[in-house]
């Protein structure tokens, strides 16, 4: 089974406006009779959120289009991690870890996502119209 990757002909990296993460919760909160409630972990796996935004040329949007209605359609997918991929490794000093030649090694980091249910994407005009922002739900699947 191939396995889906956000369209290479459509932007790589989000909007930073509208950029909205939310990291699996794990936790579990027990009331008790008296004093504070006791924190647990419910599952050492769970279901995230990404709120993101894209400019898009008109003409991109029907590539998105297709990508949303027919290729991913209640399939998940790879998305590059809009916040960590591509970011430089870095030694516990904050220095740079670099290969031999001084280039920085960069971290590879994608993510298992899908539409999130019965939330469609929101499309604005921006400008004159040449260009969209089409904001997306995201859920971000254990992997």
């Amino acid at each position: 089974m191939t396995l889906l990757v956000w369209p290479p002909g459509l932007p790589q990296k989000p909007l930073a406006k509208g950029y909205v993460e939310q990291p699996p919760m794990t936790d579990r909160e027990t009331s008790v009779d008296l004093g504070v409630s006791m924190l647990g972990v419910q599952s050492t796996v769970g279901v995230g959120s990404l709120g993101l935004s894209y400019a898009l040329r008109a003409a991109h949007t029907q590539m998105f289009d297709q990508f949303y209605q027919v290729d991913a359609k209640g399939k998940v997918w790879q998305l590059p991690h809009p916040r960590l991929h591509g970011a430089p490794l870095l030694n516990a000093d904050g220095s740079l870890i670099t290969l031999e030649d001084g280039t920085p090694i960069l971290l590879s980091k994608f993510l298992t996502v899908r539409f999130k249910p019965k939330v469609s994407p929101r499309y604005q005009p921006m400008g004159n119209g040449v260009w969209w922002e089409v904001a997306l739900q995201l859920e971000w699947l254990p992997s």
